[in-house]
């Protein structure tokens, strides 16, 4: 899978689950799981045109689960996650969910990924550029947070800014980033 090889050797993953062997195992499932459970249901998932990247975007007010959501989802997710890393999960969680701005409404990025072998040939820039191009003419903001500073800085090529950061406990930190629509394209 795609999203499971462009982010085994991220620094998140890594602080989430340090054992190569055992983040090869659990990224195609926990990513498999994301896709089906939680993103595809708001159809705003781009995938290159060879799979060499895809993009999962979250439309305004939809980022938070409810209540009702998280009780459906947690088994599935339970099943999913090793129970020694369930814990790590759940900080991970927690922290992106509180520091996660409640207004304006906005659009949120919470994955975005490309292959090893394709990084760095437009393919994230492709993907980005697909939805931007559409926030601009909509006059709506994004947000999302950058676990790399190559993933940085082409957010910020993108018209991202940084906005803040939040530094796992005795891990990486993420730049939280957001992105006001363009003023050159106006919104609709």
């Amino acid at each position: 899978m795609t999203l499971a090889a462009s982010f085994h050797d991220d620094s998140v993953n890594t602080w989430w689950i340090p054992d190569a062997a055992e983040r090869a195992r659990v990224l195609p499932t926990f990513f498999r799981f994301a896709f089906e459970r939680l993103w595809l249901r708001f159809d705003e998932v781009h995938v290159a045109d060879d799979t060499a990247g895809a993009a999962a975007w979250v439309p305004p007010h939809r980022w938070r689960l409810t209540e009702e959501e998280e009780a459906h989802l947690a088994p599935f997710f339970v099943d999913v996650v090793a129970p020694e890393y369930l814990q790590r999960a759940g900080v991970l969680i927690g922290l992106i969910e509180e520091r996660h701005p409640d207004e304006p409404p906005h659009w949120y990025l919470p994955c975005i990924g490309v292959r090893p072998g394709r990084q760095g040939q437009g393919v994230g820039s492709a993907l980005l550029e697909h939805m931007t191009e559409r926030l601009d003419r909509e006059g709506v903001p994004a947000y999302l947070e950058a676990s790399s500073e190559r993933n940085r800085a082409l957010y910020l090529r993108h018209g991202f800014a940084i906005r803040g950061e939040l530094t796992l406990p005795e891990g990486p930190t993420l730049w939280l980033m957001w992105r006001e629509p363009s003023p050159s394209q106006g919104g609709e």
